[in-house]
């Protein structure tokens, strides 16, 4: 049975090959899709302080 971290690394490694153009990489619009769809949160933030 995997442990609560084995099971996290491995949901953020499906993730990141979700997303990634290439296996290996994630360039700024793969990273930009990334944050939209799982880290909507992130980018609300940012964008209250921003003036």
């Amino acid at each position: 049975l995997p442990s609560q971290m084995e099971h996290a690394m491995e949901t953020l490694m499906f993730t990141f090959h979700k997303y990634a153009g290439d296996k290996n990489h994630l360039g700024k619009e793969d990273l930009r899709a990334l944050m939209e769809k799982e880290f909507p949160g992130f980018l609300e933030v940012g964008r209250e302080r921003d003036p």
